[in-house]
C-alpha cells in the first residue's frame, strides 16, 4: 500500500491549493495490465500503428528513492511549498515493431487526462538519452535527457476534451530512422518553480494507457515498375517532366533525411533516379543490385549484378556475382546500362539498364536492391531495402513490370496459356531469332520493335533430315494494342498442331566449286532460299526447306538429295518418293508401285523454255523477258520436290506420259501442273475439281484416282488437307539457311574469264546443237549450249589447265540454216578468253553406242577417214561422275569403226570422246567429239525397282521414253539415250527437225513396249508457209532407223507445256532401241496440222 499512500500525502497536500485528486487501487492497476493491448501492425493498405507503452513511471523529487511505476496514472507538477517538489513522468514505446527502413509521415503521442491543476497549461517533452526501468526508476535515478518540444498544450481543467494529442513526428523518426537511440521521453512542467500546478494523465495501467500514433509508409517488398514511354534525357538530374509517370520510393537516408528513387521502364530499358542528402565528397557513391532470377542467393551468383556510379567522378563499375564469400562481386564488362551522376545540395544519379541484363522481365519478378553508400564513411549506406552488409545487399526487392510488353509463346490455347519454352520466336522479316524463358516469354523482348512480323515454332519431333514443327500460323505483328486491357501486357502467340510445318534438310552436291564464283554463290544460296519459299507456298504453308548443305567438286555426290549439275540446259527431274531410304511399297496396298531412294537433278541454270541462259526466246510472237524467268530455277525445284518428298505425279502429262500444254491447261490449281503460274502454286484437294478436270493426267491414273492432297496426308498423316485456295502464303525469313562447304580437294587456279568468244570459220555463227565441255583430272564436265548464234559460250568453274571444247556438229540443218561442221579445243591458259573453232565438213560421224553385256558396251562409228588414210580413231570411256575407265583404238573396216569396251563393272552413265589421232598446226583441233549415254540422271540402271512407268529422257531434255508398265532392271541392265552428232542419211525429200537421239536398252526388249516422244521446233519460214500447203505433202513426223532405212511412225503431235513460238512434241509407240528422230516434207506448211493435234 506503499505507493497509494504517497499519493494520499501529496495530494493532502495540494489540499492547500484545494485540489482532491483521484487515487488508483491495486486492484484497478492490476486489471489495467490485463487490459493491455499487444503492440501490432495496422493491417494495409493503412499503414499505421498504435503503440501503448512498455513502460512509464513518474518520479518525485520529494519521494527521491520511491518508484511508482505501477501507478495508475502520470504526473507532472510543481508543488510550491517550503520545498519545491518537482515530479516528471516517463514513457517509452517499443518501435521495433516498425519494419526496417519504414519511412514516417506523422507521429502523435495521445494522452488522457484524468486530472489538472494550478496556471500553467502547457508542458516541455524531453528525449530521454540514457537507460531506465519502469521497475526501478526513481528521482534519484533519474535518467538523463535533452530537451525535444516545449510549450506543448494542455486542456484547462474545464475542457470538454481531456485528451492530449501532440505531434511528436521528428522525435519518433529521430529514434525510427537510427540518429539517436529510444530511451523513451520525459514529461516535464513548463512553469516557474515559484507556481504550482499539476497535470495527472492515465498511465498504462490505468483505465486509457498513453498512446504513440504512427501514420508510415512501409519499405516495399515487392513492386511494380510503371510503364511509361516520355522519353528521358540521361543527365543525372531527376526532371519532373521525364518522371512524372515514375513510382517514387522514399528511404531513409543519412541522418534522418529521406531520399527517393525514381523507377519506370519502357519497351527497351529500366530508368532509376536517385535524389538523396549530398554525402562526403570523393566517398559516396550510388549502386543498383540485381538478382536477376530473384534466386535470393546469399552470396551473389554469375546471373546477379552490381552497377555502381562515382558521385564525384562520374565513373562507372560493372561487377558480377562470383558465388565466393570472400569476393562475392568482381569486375565485369556490361554494355548493357549506363548512368550519370551528379553532386551539390543533394547527391542525384540516373540509370539507363537495358532489359537484356534481366532475364525474365515479365511476370516472373527480379531482384532490386539500391544504394546510396559511403555518404559520410564507409559503410555508411542507405537505401532500399534497409540494411545491406559490407560490399552486397542480404535482401532484395521483389520487382515486377507493370504493363511489360511480353511476348508469349503458348501451346494450343492462349487462355489458359500453357507455356512453350523450346518454341523460337523469328522475325518474318530478317530472321532473327527469339528464344523463351521457361514459363515461354521472349528473353530478348527490347529487341523486338513496334511492326515487327513475329511467328512461333515449337518442334515436336525430328529426324537426322527433318523436323517437324507447330507454327503460331500467319505472322503477327506487334502492335501496341496487343499489350493493353485484358492482355495484361502480354502479346501471346498461340502455336498449335493445326499449323504445322515439316522443315525438310537438304543435302546438295554440285560438280563444281560454287564458291569460286561468288556472284554464282550468291545466286545459289539465294535460289535455295527461294525454292523453299515456293514449296511452302504450294504446300499451303506446311512443307519448307531447312538446312541445305552445299558440298561442291563431287564431294558428297552419291549421297546427296540434290545432284547440281554445271550443264546449263540440264533438264530438272527427281525419283518420285525418292526421299525413301529403302525399297518402300505405296501405303495405299492397291497401288502397285514402289518407291525406291533417289535424287532430284538439276543444272547450274533453268528456265521454262529449256533454253541456254542468255538466249532470245519468243512466245506468241513477243520476245519474252528475261526477267520473267528469274524464278523458273527455284520453281522448277519447287516443283521437283513435289516429286522427291510428296510423292507426287505430274499433271501436264497424259496417260502415256506425253507432255500436254493443253492437259496443262485443263488441269490446274497443282504445283505438278504448270508450276510457273501463281494461280498453280497449290496442291490439289478439291475432288470435284480432280475428277472433272485431271481424270486423263499420269497422275491421276498411276494413284487410282487419288487427290494431291489425299497422297500428302497418306506419307504426312499430321498434314492439314486445305479447303480453300490460299494465293502465296510466305515463308518467313531465316527458316531456310544454305551453308557451303569446303572441298576436300582444292580447287585449281580459275580462268581469266568464264566467258569464252567462239570463232567460228567462214563467218558462221554456233548452231542451236553447239555442246561445250571441260576435262579435267581425266574428267568430263558438261557446260551445256552456248546460246544460238551468240559465238560465245558462259563456262562454270572453268580453271587454268582444263581443256575447254565445243563441238557443233550438225550435218542435217533446218530451213535457212547451214549444216555446222565446226569443233574446237584447247588448253585454257591465263589471260585466254578466246576458243579458235576448226571446221570439217567430212566430220560427221554416226555414232552406235550399244550396251552388249552387263559390263560390255560396244562402239561402231561409221566416219570415212581419208586424210591420212587409214588412221585410227580413238574412244576413251569416262563414267559421267567418275576419271577415264577405258581408251580404245577402234578396229576400222573401211568407213567403219568398232570397238568393245569391256569394263570391271556395270555399264555406267558416259561420256565416249572420238578422236582421230592425228597432229594438226595451232590454232587447228585434231577431229574429235563427245557423245553420252544416259547422263544427266535420265537413264535407268539395275539393279532398280522402277515402282511407277519408266522415263527415260535424253541429255539434252528434248527426247524421252515412257514405258507401259512398271519396270524391274537387274543389276548392269539399262535404259538409256544417246546423243548423236552424225544422222543416218535422209530419205530423199525429208529434212530433220532438230536431231536424231538413239534409244538403247540392255536388254533390248526392255523398250519394245512403250512411247517415244521428241520436242522440236519447226523453221519459221515452215511455220508461216501455210498458203503454199501440197496435197500429198507429210506433216512432222517421227521416224525410226533400224540399221537399215527410215521408218515413219504413226505420230501424233501436240504443244508441250511451255513451247516456244513452233516447238511441237512429236509422240509414237517405241519400235525398240535404235535411231529416232523428226522429219517434215521439205516445203510442208502447218495448215495441215492441226487435223493430227489431239
Amino acid at each position: 500500500m506503499r505507493a497509494v499512500y504517497l499519493y494520499r500525502k501529496w495530494f493532502a497536500l495540494l489540499a492547500l491549493l484545494s485540489v482532491v485528486l483521484p487515487a488508483a487501487s491495486v486492484q484497478q492497476a492490476r486489471a489495467a495490465q490485463h487490459r493491455r493491448a499487444t503492440p501490432a501492425l495496422a493491417a494495409a493498405p493503412s499503414a499505421t500503428i498504435t503503440l501503448e507503452p512498455v513502460a512509464d513511471a513518474a518520479i518525485d523529487s520529494g519521494n527521491p528513492s520511491t518508484n511508482f511505476g505501477q501507478a495508475d496514472q502520470i504526473q507532472v507538477a510543481n508543488i510550491a511549498t517550503l520545498a519545491l517538489i518537482t515530479r516528471v513522468s516517463l514513457l517509452r514505446f517499443d518501435l521495433s515493431v516498425l519494419p526496417a527502413g519504414a519511412i514516417i509521415n506523422r507521429a502523435e503521442l495521445r494522452l488522457r487526462q484524468t486530472s489538472a491543476n494550478g496556471i500553467n497549461w502547457t508542458l516541455n517533452l524531453n528525449r530521454l538519452t540514457t537507460a531506465w526501468t519502469e521497475d526501478t526508476v526513481t528521482w534519484n535515478t533519474r535518467p538523463f535527457s535533452t530537451s525535444f518540444y516545449t510549450g506543448l498544450p494542455v486542456p484547462d481543467p474545464g475542457a470538454n476534451d481531456p485528451n492530449v494529442v501532440w505531434d511528436v513526428t521528428e522525435l519518433v523518426r529521430t529514434w525510427a530512422y537510427g540518429v539517436q537511440l529510444n530511451f523513451g521521453l520525459e514529461l516535464v512542467g513548463s512553469s516557474s518553480p515559484n507556481q504550482s500546478f499539476l497535470r495527472a494523465f492515465s498511465s498504462r495501467e490505468g483505465d486509457t494507457p498513453p498512446e504513440l500514433f504512427i501514420d508510415y509508409t512501409p519499405p516495399p517488398t515487392n513492386i511494380m515498375i510503371p510503364e511509361d514511354r516520355v522519353p528521358v534525357t540521361l543527365d543525372g538530374r531527376c526532371e519532373r517532366g521525364e518522371y512524372a509517370g515514375a513510382t517514387a520510393l522514399s528511404y531513409v537516408d543519412v541522418q534522418a533525411t529521406v531520399g527517393t528513387v525514381h523507377l519506370k521502364h519502357d519497351a527497351d530499358a529500366i530508368y532509376v533516379c536517385f535524389v538523396a542528402p549530398a554525402g562526403r565528397p570523393g566517398l559516396s557513391f550510388f549502386g543498383v543490385y540485381l538478382d536477376t532470377d530473384l534466386g535470393r542467393e546469399k552470396y551473389a551468383t554469375d546471373d546477379d549484378y552490381a552497377l555502381h556510379v562515382d558521385v564525384t567522378t562520374g565513373d562507372t563499375s560493372s561487377l558480377r556475382g562470383t558465388g565466393d564469400p570472400n569476393q562475392v562481386y568482381e569486375p565485369t564488362d556490361l554494355g548493357d546500362w549506363k548512368a550519370i551522376a551528379s553532386s551539390g545540395n543533394a547527391d542525384t544519379a540516373e540509370y539507363v539498364i537495358s532489359r537484356t541484363l534481366f532475364n525474365r522481365t515479365c511476370t516472373s519478378p527480379f531482384g532490386l536492391a539500391l544504394y546510396h553508400r559511403h555518404v559520410r564513411d564507409q559503410g555508411d549506406d542507405y537505401g532500399l531495402p534497409a540494411g545491406a552488409l559490407w560490399d552486397f545487399p542480404d535482401q532484395w526487392l521483389e520487382a515486377t513490370l507493370e504493363n511489360p510488353g511480353c511476348i508469349r509463346v503458348c501451346s494450343e490455347t492462349a487462355t489458359p496459356c500453357g507455356p512453350a519454352p523450346g518454341a523460337t520466336v523469328r522475325n518474318t522479316d530478317d530472321g532473327a531469332i527469339y528464344t523463351l524463358d521457361a514459363e515461354g516469354y521472349v528473353v530478348n523482348r527490347d529487341q523486338v520493335a513496334n511492326g515487327d512480323p513475329l511467328w512461333a515454332l515449337l518442334p515436336v519431333s525430328s529426324t537426322a533430315r527433318s523436323t517437324l514443327y507447330y507454327t503460331s500460323g500467319p505472322e503477327q505483328t506487334v502492335d501496341e494494342a496487343d499489350f493493353r486491357g485484358p492482355n495484361a501486357g502480354i502479346m501471346t502467340l498461340v502455336v498449335s498442331q493445326q499449323n504445322p510445318l515439316l522443315v525438310q534438310n537438304l543435302d546438295v552436291s554440285a560438280q563444281w566449286y560454287v564458291e569460286g564464283d561468288i556472284d554464282r554463290a550468291n545466286w545459289l544460296r539465294d535460289n535455295l532460299v527461294r525454292t523453299s519459299d515456293f514449296l511452302y507456298s504450294f504446300t499451303d504453308g506446311q512443307f519448307a526447306l531447312g538446312r541445305v548443305t552445299v558440298q561442291q567438286s563431287y564431294d558428297g555426290w552419291d549421297n546427296a538429295d540434290l545432284q547440281l549439275h554445271a550443264n546449263n540446259i540440264f533438264q530438272p527431274r527427281a525419283d518420285i518418293g525418292g526421299i525413301v531410304v529403302t525399297d518402300t511399297m505405296d501405303l495405299d496396298p492397291t497401288i502397285p508401285i514402289t518407291y525406291a531412294p533417289g535424287h532430284m537433278y538439276i543444272g547450274s541454270d533453268w528456265n521454262r523454255y529449256g533454253k541456254p541462259p542468255g538466249e532470245p526466246i519468243f512466245d506468241g510472237g513477243e520476245q519474252v523477258p528475261l526477267a520473267s524467268l528469274a524464278s523458273d530455277w527455284a520453281i522448277a525445284l519447287a516443283h521437283e520436290l513435289g516429286h522427291y518428298l510428296l510423292y507426287l505425279f505430274d499433271v501436264y502429262t497424259d496417260i502415256d506420259g506425253n507432255a500436254s500444254e493443253e492437259l496443262a491447261e485443263q488441269c490446274t490449281l497443282s504445283a505438278m501442273g504448270d508450276a510457273y503460274k501463281p494461280s498453280n502454286h497449290a496442291f490439289i484437294y478439291d475432288r470435284d475439281h480432280w475428277d472433272a478436270n485431271c481424270s486423263e493426267t499420269e497422275a491421276y491414273t498411276t494413284l487410282g484416282g487419288r487427290t494431291e492432297w489425299q497422297t500428302i496426308h497418306l506419307w504426312y498423316p499430321w498434314t492439314i488437307t486445305p479447303t480453300d485456295f490460299i494465293t502465296g502464303p510466305v515463308l518467313p525469313a531465316g527458316v531456310t539457311s544454305v551453308t557451303f562447304v569446303t572441298p576436300t580437294i582444292p580447287p585449281g587456279p580459275p580462268a581469266t574469264s568464264q566467258v569464252f568468244d567462239l570463232v567460228y570459220q567462214d563467218n558462221e555463227t554456233n548452231s542451236a546443237e553447239a555442246r561445250g565441255f571441260l576435262l579435267r583430272n581425266n574428267r568430263v564436265l558438261e557446260q551445256g549450249k552456248p546460246p544460238k548464234g551468240a559465238n560465245q559460250i558462259h563456262l562454270i568453274d572453268a580453271q587454268i589447265g582444263d581443256r575447254l571444247c565445243v563441238y557443233d556438229i550438225n550435218d542435217h540443218a533446218e530451213g535457212d540454216e547451214t549444216p555446222r561442221h565446226q569443233f574446237g579445243c584447247e588448253t585454257i591458259v591465263a589471260g585466254d578468253a578466246t576458243l579458235e573453232m576448226t571446221k570439217n565438213v567430212a566430220w560427221a560421224p554416226l555414232v552406235d553406242l550399244r550396251q552388249t553385256g552387263l559390263s560390255q558396251l560396244t562402239i561402231a562409228v561409221t566416219q570415212p577417214v581419208t586424210s591420212p588414210v587409214d588412221v585410227p580413231i580413238h574412244a576413251a570411256l569416262y563414267p559421267e561422275h567418275g576419271e577415264k575407265l577405258l581408251e580404245l583404238t577402234l578396229a576400222g573396216d573401211g568407213s567403219v569403226h568398232t570397238g568393245e569396251f569391256n569394263l570391271a563393272e556395270s555399264v555406267p552413265p558416259l561420256y565416249v570422246q572420238l578422236f582421230v589421232s592425228e597432229t594438226v598446226p595451232a590454232p587447228t583441233t585434231r577431229r574429235e567429239v563427245i557423245v553420252d549415254r544416259g547422263t544427266g540422271g535420265s537413264g535407268a540402271f539395275g539393279p532398280a525397282r522402277m515402282g511407277g512407268k519408266v522415263l527415260i529422257i535424253s541429255s539434252d531434255g528434248n527426247a524421252s521414253y515412257e514405258s507401259d508398265d512398271p519396270l524391274t532392271l537387274g543389276p548392269g541392265e539399262s535404259i538409256a539415250w544417246q546423243s548423236m552428232p552424225g544422222t543416218p542419211p535422209l530419205p530423199p525429200g525429208l529434212s530433220i527437225l532438230g536431231q536424231s537421239y538413239r534409244l538403247d536398252a540392255f536388254p533390248p526388249s526392255l523398250v519394245v513396249s512403250g512411247t517415244v516422244s521428241i520436242r522440236f521446233a519447226e523453221p519459221p519460214a515452215l511455220v508461216n508457209a501455210a498458203s503454199t500447203v501440197q496435197q500429198g505433202q507429210l506433216g512432222p513426223a517421227l521416224y525410226f532407223w533400224d540399221g537399215i532405212r527410215w521408218e515413219r511412225l504413226d505420230t501424233s503431235l501436240t504443244k508441250p507445256i511451255h513451247a516456244a513460238d513452233g516447238e511441237q512434241l512429236a509422240s509414237a509407240r517405241s519400235r525398240g532401241i535404235g535411231v529416232y528422230a523428226v522429219m517434215v516434207d521439205q516445203g510442208q506448211s502447218r495448215l495441215l496440222l492441226p487435223l493430227i493435234y489431239r
